[in-house]
């Protein structure tokens, strides 16, 4: 399962650098795809992505570099089978270095409180690449440092660096501002209804069909939950789900067909930044929350991933 895992991904590797926000949606798809499997108590092995046919562009810019999607695959995303739940680390605060004069765009960040699973995609003339803790910045003889939610600090000759997530203001941020914190979801309380699932005792036949299922064969998932990503004038808004073969199974976990997912735990999933983060918070996590837009109102999903 790993090697295919691993072959799915070194496909992915060759893909140009502007499709990474294409790459995300699709590891996304994959994890909520997961994450159905989690709303049932069952924590399923890895799921196998499938592989992505890609036009290239006849004029393709055969200059741009590839996206390093190892380093991606090295976070471990999808965390591992039967891992017992880790207690979630607080992030150090960011120190307040100078901001660096580099000409260079942090574009997305994975902070973590483990330096080996964090990243951070880095755009230089034009051209993006992944990063982590104490790689050199290509054409730069500036080193990461540290990655926080909304910055990275980069040394270069000794000397410490801010990098700011774009859009975000150095002079106007405080240290340790979170990134995801700003960035929750507007919907009042009126706007909001709240459900808390609880698994009905005749569901479980179907349950544990589901888990010996997804265990034999991951990729049978998709019999479960189909996952399209959907958009408005051109730009992500949210991930239709729609039920498999199994349509009860899915609406036991709270689920409508043609749900919209928007949220989870508070990090907006049409965010490419926010997107990674929410996907390595939820792997240590033990309680989740869904948040889908129902034919225009918004309804959290409560659910517990142990």
């Amino acid at each position: 399962m790993q090697e295919k895992l691993l072959h799915g991904l070194q496909f992915l590797q060759k893909l140009p650098q502007h499709k990474l926000s294409l790459l995300t949606q699709v590891i996304l798809g994959v994890y909520i795809t997961w994450l159905f499997a989690q709303m049932t108590w069952q924590l399923f092995p890895q799921p196998v992505q499938n592989s992505i046919s890609q036009s290239m562009p006849a004029q393709a810019n055969q200059a741009d570099k590839q996206i390093d999607v190892s380093k991606i695959s090295r976070l471990n995303l999808f965390g591992n089978y039967n891992a017992a739940p880790k207690p979630i680390e607080r992030l150090p605060e960011p120190e307040n270095a100078p901001q660096t004069k580099l000409n260079l765009k942090l574009t997305g960040v994975v902070p973590s409180s483990e330096p080996a699973r964090a990243a951070a995609i880095i755009e230089k003339s034009g051209s993006q690449d992944v990063y982590g803790i104490n790689e050199k910045i290509d054409g730069t003889r500036a080193v990461i440092k540290e990655i926080f939610a909304d910055r990275v600090i980069l040394e270069q000759s000794g000397r410490r660096e801010t990098l700011m997530l774009e859009g975000r203001d150095y002079k106007a941020e405080a240290a340790g501002s979170s990134y995801a914190s700003s960035n929750k979801s507007t919907a009042t309380k009126e706007q909001v209804s709240e459900q808390k699932q609880v698994i009905k005792e005749e569901d479980r036949a179907a349950i544990e069909q589901l888990r010996k299922d997804a265990f034999s064969d991951p990729g049978k998932l998709i019999d479960y939950i189909k996952v399209n990503p959907l958009r408005k004038n051109g730009e992500l808004i949210g991930y239709r789900l729609y039920p498999g073969k199994d349509a009860k199974l899915f609406s036991s976990v709270g689920l409508k067909a043609g749900d919209v997912a928007i949220e989870i735990n508070g990090y907006d999933l049409t965010n490419l930044s926010q997107a990674l983060q929410a996907m390595t918070e939820l792997k240590s996590a033990q309680e989740a929350s869904l948040m889908v837009d129902r034919n225009g109102s918004v309804t959290q999903i409560f659910f517990s991933l142990y």
